[in-house]
């Protein structure tokens, strides 16, 4: 039956994602101690709570800022793309590819370029002192509703997450929609709401349908 056959695709590719999350740990353990989470319907990697890369359909990204981003063109590393409503959106995470993995000294290089990159835009944001409106997103009206739900600052808004920031706003307001969610979750990733990936706002949706709160027939947009 169809729906069998689908939940066992699933179960199929996230067995698939967690072994290149392993092998990804292993490869580049002198990093520092590896923390992987699921995101954008794969899975991120992190040390220290910095995000250097993105599993995603098999294949490991190295993440990229403008500073570093010359790095991984010049090693012909392909830039991650997605087509959203017939438009290519691409992102600054680069594939790594089969002969990559293969030179592990290259690959752990480069993916410590990607982590301190990271770490010099944490260190650059936390410098600047933005306010939780300044991120994508998120308005002076949100971050008020944020405040009000015991979300002072993005520190606390990266630790929660998406979900959890929801939950507790949606404490205060039954009404509120999915829009919300991925709101949030833009935010925290540093996307604009209609540059999430597909894989991503798919599974937020998913999960809103399954926690939503009980409300009425109206929706807060």
């Amino acid at each position: 039956m169809p729906g069998r056959m689908n939940v066992r695709k699933g179960i199929v590719m996230k067995s698939i994602y967690k072994q290149r999350v392993e092998q990804a740990k292993n490869c580049l353990a002198p990093l520092g101690e590896i923390c992987s989470r699921t995101q954008f319907g794969g899975y991120s990697l992190s040390v220290g709570g910095a995000i250097f890369a993105l599993v995603m359909k098999e294949n490991l990204y190295l993440r990229a800022n403008e500073k570093n981003e010359r790095v991984f063109i010049k090693h012909g590393l392909p830039r991650m793309a997605y087509s959203k409503r017939g438009i290519a959106i691409r992102l600054r995470y680069y594939r790594v590819e089969q002969a990559l993995w293969e030179n592990e000294t290259l690959l752990l290089a480069l993916a410590r370029i990607a982590l301190e990159g990271t770490r010099q835009d944490v260190a650059e944001r936390a410098a600047d002192n933005q306010r939780l409106k300044d991120l994508p997103n998120i308005g002076i009206n949100m971050e008020r509703r944020l405040w009000v739900a015991g979300i002072e600052d993005r520190q606390q808004l990266y630790y929660y997450g998406a979900k959890e920031c929801f939950l507790k706003l949606s404490r205060f307001n039954k009404l509120l929609s999915v829009n919300v969610l991925l709101a949030l979750e833009g935010a925290i990733t540093g996307f604009h709401q209609a540059a999430l990936p597909a894989a991503s706002r798919n599974e937020l949706i998913a999960w809103f349908e399954e926690n939503k709160p009980e409300r009425s027939a109206r929706t807060n947009k």
